[in-house]
Order: structure tokens, then sequence, then C-alpha cells
């Protein structure tokens, strides 16, 4: 199963896995659960501290663009870089969860172009009728220091349960099998 294949297949299935044990606006326990997918699979991806703003007819909202407004929030919003050519954010859906009236997909996978290039610090992307816009921003706070960065049993079972809907998926539609599973 080559990259964008899998990709396509979480972004099927996260968002409502990880919101079974985890809050909607929980980037940081997506991204951790979206990198142990990966890795599951022999793909590599690292974390990717942003700022997103996502413009459309009716909204101009920020996420992870101010300082955090309490000391339990990390003051930015993560993602993954998955092989130097894809941009995944899992929890992406916690704007449609907060403002309805956006049509935008609970997980996005973006792919970053030119293939090959350096990664750059600033992403445009047309998502149905809206603009996602992903600049590179350090986190104000610690994320990797966040229980939900951390090894937990509700992480595992997370991993364990999309790691199952993949493979069941893949074998059902003779996708081959998937690569690497440990």
């Amino acid at each position: 199963m080559d990259t964008r294949t899998l990709l396509r297949l979480y972004a099927g299935c996260a968002r409502e896995e990880i919101s079974r044990l985890f809050l909607p606006n929980s980037c940081i326990a997506s991204t951790a659960i979206s990198l142990d997918v990966l890795t599951r699979y022999g793909t590599l991806a690292r974390p990717w501290e942003v700022c997103l703003q996502v413009d459309d007819h009716a909204h101009h909202i920020d996420l992870g663009c101010s300082p955090p407004s309490s000391s339990s929030e990390v003051g930015g919003h993560l993602v993954a870089i998955v092989e130097e050519a894809f941009l995944l954010d899992a929890s992406l859906g916690q704007l449609s969860d907060r403002y309805p009236s956006l049509d935008l997909p609970a997980v996005f996978v973006g792919e970053l172009l030119p293939r090959g290039a350096p990664v750059r610090s600033y992403y445009e992307f047309p998502v149905r009728r809206a603009m996602l816009r992903y600049r590179v921003r350090s986190i104000d706070g610690n994320y990797r220091g966040s229980p939900d960065w951390g090894e937990s049993p509700e992480r595992k079972e997370t991993v364990e349960r999309i790691v199952r809907r993949i493979d069941a998926y893949a074998t059902d539609h003779g996708l081959g099998p998937p690569r690497a599973a440990t």
C-alpha cells in the first residue's frame, strides 16, 4: 500500500476513533496517534508546529496563532509532516465542531508541492469552499510534556483500533498487504 492510499484510509477513520477517548481539540494526541499509526506501516512522519488560518465566505479563524490564554493550553497547533511530502492534520474537524457551517474534512491531508523540495514554512490549500493556510509557528508550551503526547492505555487502544480498521479495509478491497506492520 503506498503512502497516499494509507493516508486516505487513515483519514477515513482516524477522527472517529480518536474522538472516542480524546477531546475534539486534541491536536497533540491526534498527532501523536498519527505518528504511531504511520510508524506501524513503516512510514516516516514528524510533528510540525503551526498556526492555522481558515477563511471561507463567512469566517476567518485562527487556530494556534496566539499565545495561550491559560496555563493548560500550549499556544499552537500540531500537525504531522509525512515523508516530507504530505501535511496531515488529524484534528481539523474540531473547527467544524465549533463552527458547523464550515465545510471542512474531519482529517485533512495536503500534498506538499513541488514533490521532493524541502518543506517550506507556509502552505496554502483550497478545501471545498475554504482556504487553509498553515504557517510554521513554534508552540509556546512544551507539547512533549503534555499528557496527550505521552504513552497511555488510551493512546495505545486508539492506535490499535485504527490499525485494525486500515488492515481490514485493505484486505477487503484487495489493496495488498499493508507495509511493515509491527
